[in-house]
């Protein structure tokens, strides 16, 4: 029972993280989505690519875990 639980609250973080990165996203007066950090056009692509990244390994992995607690309850 301890395992689906935790399997359950993990998946939800999972969810949660993902979500989070929606919120990250900035719509500008004509309807695009921008999000400027520093001047120059590269270096808001990378720093954006790098978020990005992290908000989807960071998701994996908790649906991974999660995943791997709730398989772990239903063998025992």
């Amino acid at each position: 029972m301890l395992l689906y639980l935790t399997g359950f609250i993990l998946l939800g973080v999972s969810i949660y993280f993902f979500y989070e990165s929606f919120s990250y996203m900035v719509i500008d007066e004509n309807g695009q989505l921008d999000k400027k950090f520093v001047g120059g056009d590269a270096y808001n692509y990378i720093i954006s690519g790098t978020y990005s990244t992290t908000i989807m390994l960071r998701s994996l992995l908790f649906a991974v875990l999660g995943s791997v607690f709730l398989l772990m309850g239903k063998m025992k």
